[in-house]
């Protein structure tokens, strides 16, 4: 193993930094669905704490919280407008500097071909669908390991641990990964590289097990990944152009293995540990279940594959740093992470006018009245994306009823009781963002977000380019109907 032990420049780390945070604020707001959810979330504790949110309660609890403290304190410094925008970028570059370090000890040179890929995974899917505890995790855990990996000096183990262990008041699952494949290979060195295959047959046989544990005992959920595209679904963020992105992407990360395998032989490869646990990742992204309903919970841990596919991609490039990737597949991998974020700034700006639209018809509504968001884009991957714009667009204005974080305790805003800012039954919860919820006369006074007509005429389908965002009073008994906007982020390029 060839490690490096250089640094970038003062100067090219400082660069390469501000083009990393760039794409948090080159629009007015970040467009990463649940990142308006906690942005709201924010707020509504705010109301707590001046008792002005009656059925609602803060809690103190050890995890799922260490992002809602950063993103708190971004908010008071910063405001409801940068403040989410700066705690994302914190976030971004702890992860991709993480990354990068990591990697680097795996890489003859600094792996500057790998940056743009580093980049992608960093923008890539579960940052917007805004899984920011999970993402602030992994970032501490990426750390911790890089820090780990050599086990000496004792301070750089001591601290690597301590990292792994502060990324639990954030989110378990990467501490886990983390712990896990760090066990993994100090096993592999301690019992040689000759008895690789069993270590692994080991760790595969024991997420076996931990599925069928969680599969006997708990309520599971299981859809199968999108295999072909793994882990560059990441790269599949919005749309259909993205999809062609997510191939691309594959196809060069492809080239490159194939490059490596070819130069050094493919026992080499495989005898590589970060190959191996490339390897174990994705075999718990297959097996695993998507989702997971705990006791202690009334909604179910849900996306996790589709979030192990992030760590999955970093550990990739930890593989790929070891190769010596020719200029046409340095270029290519540039090339699409170009292709990826124009795209990226496109559809981010077609959702920030929406998003200037929605706050635009909540302008008119009377303060602290109750509003219902059942919308959303079946066409695009991340479609709650639309529903969380309306948590944000309430903030200061108006109380989002369907605000998930109460019903799911799995937050610090829990419910006391019936609350008359936010419904507080999981199972109604669902109604109201999927349709079917009846309205009831204690539900009263109640809009929905809708889209209207030029004449006012309230529309269950629609495209933005063809109807305005309404709202709608409800009355008793009336049942809510989900809406479906088309097109909300364009084909190709951006239309206003």
């Amino acid at each position: 193993m060839n490690m490096t032990r250089t640094w970038p420049t003062w100067g090219k780390a400082a660069g390469l930094s501000l083009l990393a945070v760039l794409p948090c604020f080159w629009h007015p707001r970040l467009q990463a669905a649940d990142l308006a959810t906690h942005t709201y979330g924010v707020w509504l504790a705010q109301l707590i704490e001046q008792g002005q949110a009656p059925g609602l309660k803060l809690v103190s609890q050890t995890s799922n919280i260490l992002f809602d403290w950063l993103l708190n304190s971004a908010v008071h410094r910063f405001g409801f407008g940068r403040g989410p925008q700066v705690a994302v970028a914190v976030c971004v570059l702890l992860l991709f500097w993480g990354s990068f370090r990591f990697v680097s000890q795996f890489s003859k040179n600094q792996p500057w071909f790998l940056v743009s890929s580093l980049l992608i995974l960093c923008y890539g899917w579960t940052l917007h669908y805004g899984l920011m505890n999970f993402y602030l995790g992994l970032g501490l855990v990426i750390w911790g390991m890089a820090l780990c990996w050599e086990q000496s000096p004792w301070w750089k183990m001591a601290a690597g641990l301590g990292l792994i262990a502060l990324s639990l008041a954030a989110h378990p699952l990467p501490a886990a990964w983390g712990a896990g494949l760090l066990a993994y290979s100090w096993a592999v060195r301690w019992l040689g590289q000759s008895r690789w295959w069993w270590v692994m047959t080991a760790a595969i046989a024991a997420i076996a097990g931990l599925r069928f544990y969680l599969v006997s005992h708990y309520r599971t959920f299981w859809r199968p990944p999108p295999v072909p595209l793994l882990p560059a679904d990441q790269a599949w963020v919005f749309g259909t152009k993205y999809y062609a992105i997510t191939v691309l992407l594959e196809i060069f990360w492809v080239f490159i293995l194939w490059r490596l395998a070819y130069v050094g032989g493919f026992g080499s490869v495989l005898r590589s540990v970060p190959f191996q646990m490339f390897v174990i990742t994705i075999v718990f992204v297959w097996i695993f279940p998507d989702a997971i309903l705990l006791p202690a919970y009334a909604a179910p841990l849900s996306f996790i594959t589709e979030r192990m596919t992030l760590p999955a991609g970093i550990l990739l490039c930890l593989v790929m740093a070891q190769a010596d990737a020719l200029p046409w597949q340095r270029i290519g991998l540039h090339a699409v992470a170009l292709l990826f974020f124009v795209s990226l700034w496109s559809d981010s700006r077609a959702l920030n006018h929406l998003a200037q639209r929605m706050e635009s018809s909540m302008a008119v509504l009377p303060p602290r009245q109750r509003v219902v968001c059942s919308i959303s884009d079946d066409r695009i991957r991340i479609g709650s994306t639309l529903k969380s714009m309306c948590d944000q667009a309430c903030i200061g204005r108006c109380f989002s009823y369907s605000f998930y974080e109460p019903s799911s305790h799995a937050f610090r805003i829990r419910p006391t009781g019936p609350s008359p800012v936010v419904v507080t039954d999981h199972d109604e919860l669902s109604m109201l963002e999927e349709g079917g919820f009846v309205v009831r006369p204690e539900n009263l006074p109640i809009y929905q977000m809708s889209l209207c007509d030029r004449a006012g005429k309230p529309l269950d389908e629609a495209s933005p380019k063809d109807a305005e965002f309404c709202l709608l009073p409800l009355s008793a008994g009336q049942v809510i109907k989900r809406v479906s906007v088309v097109g909300a982020t364009p084909l190709l390029w951006s239309v206003r």
